[in-house]
């Protein structure tokens, strides 16, 4: 996963689920990001270039699931947009 547009050093929350929905953003009044239960998948920093990038391990139990993804930058509260991906 990569999320770009971040501020460079900041911390970015990658956030998964599989049903859209509102969840609001703990800390972050008024964000919500669209994903209902979503999960944290992991966190990384941004570069100077405002890049943030995370590896995660796919079980193969996922292949062909649409799973939702989005970043939440929480010391700015700014979310990406919505993304959905399937699982290979």
């Amino acid at each position: 996963m990569e999320a770009s547009g971040a501020s460079p050093g900041a911390t970015v929350s990658f956030v998964r689920g599989f049903q859209p929905g509102s969840t609001p953003v703990p800390g972050c009044p008024g964000l919500s990001i669209g994903i209902r239960n979503p999960v944290i998948a992991g966190a990384a920093a941004a570069d100077a270039a405002g890049v943030a990038s995370l590896s995660a391990f796919v079980p193969p139990a996922l292949s062909g699931r649409t799973v939702l993804l989005q970043a939440v930058e929480l010391d700015t509260c700014r979310a990406s947009n919505l993304v959905a991906q399937t699982l290979l």
